[in-house]
């Protein structure tokens, strides 16, 4: 009887093992075999040309090529996923010759799997090997090459022509200390300085604060989070010190608008035919004065008799204003910042009709 029991046991644990969809994977080839892993990166992009990446780091390779071997196997080739789009990435894992040990596709949409060459179910991924493929990503991308640097600063933008100190900056931030995932510390609330770098093949957008500095290198150039210290930031005090400040002006805007009737997102750069508008309205919306909140839109937002206003303004690639604007038949609200109103008036009112028409 209490054989019985035991194999009933064991029958049941098997059966909801599989009810999860999920199953021991074959066995890989040993890591110490992987000395590389080429990157292919394809984005959901028309038109855009693959980006390739190598990266040599032993102790990287090896804990990727480990994490992957650990995937469990899909059992449910039927299982809903979702409809969104995202990056594709082909990871080539080679021995010291060069011969491809093994050769995967992660996909980061769907269902994410990950799809290995020569086996006949995907795998199955989780929270862990996406933070690594990234951590992967960063350490691959190769360092940039800098033109020059733009900082935003209590409000006020400069723009730094010398590569030598933009190249400077960026080479002693990428070699700050990194933030390990999961730290438990929060960003600043309002970063002290919005930087962008300008290269050869576009622009590294980041931010500095007393604690961290943050740098998006869009998987092109090398970047990631990382521990600020003493010595850089008074790098940075130096290099904004003899910097030439000026009041932010836009050179681009983003507007999105929502509502019962309309829907639309546009793009206006200083070469658009509504660039003088985004100036103007840009200039309107600093000057209004501030006002407490007077109406509320809930009920018209559950209603959908809102329409809704988004506009970012941009400089060099920093983020000089975002509002959101709200109309209603008996609320109207402009919010250049959280907690933040101001008072409308006809003439920026007009601008901002220029913009939707």
């Amino acid at each position: 009887m209490v054989l019985f029991l035991k194999r009933m046991l064991l029958a049941s644990l098997l059966f909801l093992l599989a009810g999860c969809g999920q199953t021991a994977a074959p066995a890989l080839p040993t890591k110490e075999k992987a000395m590389k892993v080429q990157i292919e990166i394809n984005a959901s992009v028309p038109n855009k040309q693959p980006t390739k990446l190598t990266l040599q780091r032993q102790d990287l390779v090896h804990k990727l090529y480990t994490t992957i071997s650990a995937l469990p196997v899909v059992t449910d080739p039927n299982r809903p996923c979702t409809m969104e789009l995202g990056p594709r990435y082909t990871l080539i894992f080679t021995e010291a010759d060069e011969k491809t040990l093994i050769e995967a596709e992660a996909q980061r949409y769907g269902c994410r799997p990950v799809i290995i060459q020569g086996e006949r179910q995907q795998r199955d991924t989780n929270p862990e090997f996406w933070k690594l493929l990234d951590q992967v990503l960063r350490e691959a991308a190769p360092p940039a090459t800098v033109q020059k640097l733009a900082l935003l600063h209590n409000g006020q933008t400069a723009l730094i022509d010398s590569a030598q100190q933009a190249q400077a900056l960026y080479d002693a931030l990428i070699k700050l200390p990194p933030v390990p995932e999961g730290d438990p510390h929060q960003p600043e609330k309002q970063s002290a300085y919005q930087i962008t770098f300008f290269t050869a093949h576009g622009t590294l957008s980041g931010t500095i604060d007393k604690q961290y500095a943050r740098l998006e290198g869009n998987e092109q150039a090398r970047g990631g989070s990382y521990y600020v210290n003493d010595a850089f930031m008074q790098q940075v005090q130096d290099i904004s010190k003899s910097a030439h400040y000026a009041p932010g002006r836009p050179d681009a805007l983003t507007v999105t608008v929502s509502g019962p009737e309309i829907s639309m997102r546009s793009f206006i750069d200083t070469q658009s035919e509504d660039a003088p508008i985004m100036q103007q309205l840009y200039t309107k919306i600093t000057r209004l004065p501030q006002k407490a909140a007077s109406c509320s839109t809930e009920e018209e937002k559950r209603q959908k008799k809102l329409t809704t206003t988004s506009l970012h303004f941009t400089q060099w690639g920093l983020p000089l204003l975002s509002v959101e604007i709200y109309e209603g038949e008996h609320c109207q609200q402009v919010l250049p910042g959280p907690g933040s109103e101001v008072q409308p008036d006809d003439e920026f009112w007009n601008l901002l009709h220029k913009l939707n028409r």
